[in-house]
């Protein structure tokens, strides 16, 4: 390496054809070592290698090097595995004799083995020969015998042509670079093949300097930068080290200036010396001189004063010694007067602000000097309310805010502020449920344990062999409709496997043609995710293909049969045509059914199985099961115990989230919004009710509520510019964006941000943060949403329903309740679930149109004389100039398919486990019985109000008031609209009035959350379900404990 790089010559016909390259040499030494280490041996190892000897000679020159040894034992091993062969890998490696000297020392390890098959290819590719590429490998020949092992696997061959360069290059020798690479020929016979390759070249020249700075020496820079004396001791050792060194001269001034003193500044700096030594190492250096004179006044203004100002500043006096050197600077003077008002305003009163400002008496004598200011006035009137709001009291929100009287002279001076009032009415609990805190939750020990021994007695019953599927059957159709499912999901899912697995009907002969039995079959397994197929319908069609009229007298199997419907997805027809018979026959044997099959008849028409609350339904079955004289008495006290007990935890549940409800305060605050604490958790309720979601049901509960109110902010009070400024703070999170809202918004993003750090702090104890992240995210385009509807309303606009439907599935709130639903769930979710929810998949937006479209349904008529954003009716008419009844009509088959689809993301197989799953048909559920003839919701006087305690609704009332007549049956007979219901079959005939009027009405519904008001009562309701008494099986004394 001594020979450095850049002095190798470079031959002079070449120096225009390739420029000089200049590398650097680090010179550095050879090895030290030598062949030191080719003769050293290590010995079992126990040799350490910071012992290898180090010769003396270089013992200065190289730090000796330490290393750790760890003196492992040589292999135990040996040539053991050289004579040890595998047949066809049937010896399991697992099985190797370990020698006895060994065992103590490695413990025997176990490996799995795969036993693959050798190689089926042996030396057949060793053979074969390619032909200048042109043998496809896809071609090559399988042996016979080996087809059936390995199926044939097809490669694309892109048939490339060979090189066609052969061994040109072999042979070819670069002498001294005189050959250039682009100067290389290229066979005629591939010039066509491939273009010839250009480079571009610079033909830059050669250094002009050659060895000029070799040999040149600097003066005064005496010290050449390659002439660094290195010792000669280390030049092998140590590359020489090379220093740039500038040799810059020392100062030229020494202390000149310590001595030299600056008389009256009058030494020009660029007078001063320069000694003459330096005169030629340095240019002189000229700087500028302005030669200012020293100031002419001196102290002469210490001693001035100024009188009244008259002096005018322009007429001092200038030294006459200095008028030459500096012309006489001329201001200007306003020569403006003193104050003309004096103390005149110390003593002068305003009254009520009749003295207008310009009218201020100006004396006499300054009115030449300065002319009259006038200023406007804008005569502000006082205030036109005086102590109105003092007194002024709002009578449950009747009092719109824009409806206030303004007086007439007034109107003309202020512009009217206009807000929108829903007038929503004000919550109808008030302070009640605050009440069950105190003894929600005193359940006796021994209630519980009667439970759990109820419990067991039900499990034995459910396990049990039983040789007749059709009974087991009927049984979990009991305990799922008396909602005491939860507590045997294991032995259900069991049954209901082997009952799949094994088609009962090739067990039980008596089914087969049972259209009770066939369709509780299909919908208990449809119900549990098993893919059952519709065709086991196909034994109840006629010749013609329609179901078989003989069907119409069974009402049972008929009312099986509708409810089993409710399961399709698309494209089962049969199901479809089995919904529209079953409706229309059950519709007309109601007037000739008995009381109770009347009841149950009438009650499922209206509500369906499917779509129905569990807890809901449960309350209603209690009295139709009690009333079946086979209903089974262990079943029927278990449920009654288990849902009076878990009925005192959702009550005490209530009443914790009712006081925090309370302490916000939003009823005062934001009075505008809709006040709806107890009907939030009805709606969670109905997500979960199961005691083992108890936090998940109190974070969802509080999320919803604030979306309400948010909601409101949104569609009834907010600007345009107030919600641009929420929206911004909402994509912020954080708690200082709060100094940006108005007052009447802080309260609301306040609790927001509270809930969501209480739900962040229970998610840290139990190491699952990360879920606190998509629960923001779904708020954050729930609130966008929001925005984006805001902004069409103050705009005017009303969207396509392509446009309109993205959006509004957003504001109907469910994929963010969707996805919050997950966050308290426990273990049962993962990250993945998070993914999978946040994916928007299809069961999501099914859930989504249902709520979307159910609403705007019911509510569009009422939001549009309110003020509110255009609805789907709306949009949808406009779009396609139909009329309401046609735009029903489409809405409605919509809902019908987007039911269909949760259906079909229900079946396995399934993304996600069932509970998840089961959270979003749980929305979609309760989005069918809240918004089924009305807005339940906003309008919670009426029906949802009979839904929670024992006072009838008014819809009740009016059902039991009249007889049941078939305009009534339509009304309720399904989930479709009179219109939708026409659209889809022809009218069929009904009862008459006189046969209805036999009939007796259904039964009110039964209390959820309202308890009996009485202390006795409730004692007494305690004793009956702690007694073993007759009485606890007693209905009329059930109900009315309830």
């Amino acid at each position: 390496m001594e020979l450095s790089i850049h002095a190798l010559p470079i031959p002079d016909s070449t120096k225009n054809m390739v420029p000089e390259v200049t590398r650097r040499s680090a010179n550095y030494h050879p090895s030290i070592w030598g062949d030191h280490f080719l003769t050293t041996k290590s010995k079992n190892m126990e040799l350490s290698i910071h012992a290898l000897p180090i010769p003396d000679s270089t013992k200065n020159m190289v730090p000796e090097v330490t290393r750790r040894s760890a003196n492992y034992h040589p292999s135990i091993w040996g040539d053991h595995f050289l004579t040890t062969k595998s047949k066809n890998m049937e010896l399991s490696i697992h099985a190797l004799p370990i020698p006895d000297s060994t065992k103590n020392m490695v413990p025997e390890v176990t490996r799995r083995s795969a036993n693959y098959h050798p190689s089926i290819w042996g030396d057949h590719f060793l053979t074969t020969k390619s032909k200048n590429m042109e043998l496809s490998i896809h071609a090559l020949p399988i042996p016979d015998s080996t087809k059936n092992m390995v199926p044939e696997v097809t490669r694309r061959s892109a048939n490339y042509h060979p090189s066609i360069w052969g061994d040109h290059f072999l042979t070819t020798k670069s002498k001294n670079m005189e050959l250039s690479i682009h100067a290389l020929p290229i066979p005629d016979s591939t010039k066509n093949m491939v273009p010839e390759v250009t480079r571009r070249s610079a033909n830059y020249h050669p250094s002009i300097w050659g060895d000029h700075f070799l040999t040149t020496k600097s003066k005064n820079m005496e010290l050449s930068i390659h002439a660094l004396p290195i010792p000669d001791s280390t030049k092998n050792m140590v590359p020489e080290v090379t220093r740039r060194s500038a040799n810059y001269h020392p100062s030229i001034w020494g202390d000149h200036f310590l001595t030299t003193k600056s008389k009256n500044m009058e030494l020009s700096i660029h007078a001063l010396p320069i000694p003459d030594s330096t005169k030629n190492m340095v240019p002189e250096v000229t700087r500028r001189s302005a030669n200012y004179h020293p100031s002419i006044w001196g102290d002469h203004f210490l001693t001035t004063k100024s009188k009244n100002m008259e002096l005018s500043i322009h007429a001092l006096p200038i030294p006459d010694s200095t008028k030459n050197m500096v012309p006489e600077v001329t201001r200007r003077s306003a020569n403006y007067h003193p104050s003309i008002w004096g103390d005149h305003f110390l003593t002068t009163k305003s009254k009520n602000m009749e003295l207008s400002i310009h009218a201020l008496p100006i004396p006499d004598s300054t009115k030449n000097m300065v002319p009259e200011v006038t200023r406007r006035s804008a005569n502000y009137h006082p205030s036109i309310w005086g102590d109105h709001f003092l007194t002024t009291k709002s009578k449950n929100m009747e009092l719109s805010i824009h409806a206030l009287p303004i007086p007439d002279s007034t109107k003309n001076m202020v512009p009217e502020v206009t807000r929108r009032s829903a007038n929503y009415h004000p919550s109808i609990w008030g302070d009640h449920f605050l009440t069950y805190a105190s003894h929600a939750m005193e359940v006796d020990v021994k209630m519980g344990q009667q439970l759990q021994q109820q419990k067991e007695e039900v499990r034995k019953m459910l396990v049990a062999a039983n040789n007749q599927p059709s009974q087991k059957l009927n049984f979990i159709d009991a305990i799922q409709h008396l909602g005491v499912s939860y507590h045997f999901e294991s032995e259900i899912e069991t049954a209901l496997q082997h009952i799949y697995e094994t088609d009962y009907d090739h067990h039980d002969d008596k089914a087969n043609d049972d259209l009770y039995t066939v369709a509780l079959s299909f919908r208990l397994l449809r119900q549990q995710g098993y893919p059952i197929s519709c065709d086991v319908f196909n034994k109840f069609k006629d010749d013609n293909g329609k179901i078989r009229e003989s069907l119409i007298g069974d009402v049972r199997g008929m009312l099986s049969l509708y409810e089993a419907a409710h399961l399709r997805v698309r494209g089962e027809d049969i199901l479809d045509e089995a919904l529209s018979f079953t409706i229309t026959h059950l519709e007309s044997a109601v007037p000739n059914l008995s009381n109770l099959v009347q009841e149950q008849v009438i009650h499922a028409l209206n509500q369906p199985i499917h779509k129905g609350l569990k807890r809901l339904e449960a309350t209603r079955y209690l009295f139709f099961y009690e009333q079946d004289n086979s209903h089974n008495k262990v079943l029927l006290n278990f449920a009654k115990l288990d849902f009076n007990l878990l009925q005192k935890k959702h009550q005490w549940e209530l009443s914790e989230i009712t006081r925090w409800w309370k302490e916000l305060d939003f009823a005062k605050k934001m009075p505008f919004a809709r006040n709806r604490i107890v009907e939030c958790y009805f709606w969670i309720l109905g997500v979960y009710f199961e005691p083992e979601y108890l936090l998940a049901r109190r974070m969802l509960t509080k999320v919803i509520a604030l979306a309400s109110i948010i909601d409101d902010i949104y569609d009834v009070y907010g600007t345009l510019e107030e919600l641009a400024l929420f929206t911004n703070a909402i994509e912020r999170w954080e708690i200082s964006a709060i100094d940006q809202l108005p007052e009447y918004m802080k309260p609301c993003y306040q609790a927001l941000l509270d809930v969501y750090n209480m739900i962040d702090e229970e998610m840290a104890r139990k190491g699952t943060s990360y879920r606190v992240h998509y629960a923001k995210s779904a708020m954050k385009n729930l609130v966008r949403a929001y925005f984006e509807e805001a902004k069409w309303f103050h705009q005017g606009y009303v969207p396509s329903i392509e446009e309109y439907m993205p959006v509004a599935l957003e504001t109907g709130g469910y994929t963010m309740l969707a996805t919050t639903s997950l966050v308290g769930m426990g273990e049962v979710v993962s990250k993945e679930a998070f993914d999978w929810v946040s994916s928007d998949p299809l069961i999501v937006q099914a859930s989504s149109v249902v709520c979307r479209l159910m609403n705007d349904i019911v509510s569009h008529k009422f939001e549009q004389k309110r003020g509110h954003v255009a609805s789907a009716v709306a949009c949808y008419m406009k779009q396609h100039d139909a009329s309401e009844e046609e735009v029903l009509i489409e809405l409605h088959k919509q809902v019908t398919n987007a039911w269909k689809d949760i259906n079909a993301e229900c079946l396995h197989p399934i993304e996600v486990p069932m509970p998840l799953l089961l959270r979003v048909v749980n929305l979609a559920r309760v989005t069918d019985v809240l918004y089924k003839d009305e807005d339940s919701y906003t309008h919670s006087r009426t029906r949802l109000k009979g839904f929670v305690t024992s006072e009838k609704s008014r819809d009740e009332r009016e059902k039991q008031s009249r007889l049941v007549s078939s305009s009534q049956l339509v009304g309720r007979s399904s989930q479709l609209s009179l219109v939708a219901r026409r659209h889809r079959r022809p009218a069929c005939p009904f009862a008459s009035a006189a046969a209805a009027s036999a009939c007796t009405p259904p039964p009110p519904a039964l209390p959820y959350f309202v308890g009996p008001s009485s202390p006795v009562l409730l004692l007494l309701l305690l004793l009956l379900l702690l007694s073993s008494s007759p009485n606890l099986t007693n209905s009329s004394s059930y109900i009315r404990a309830l």
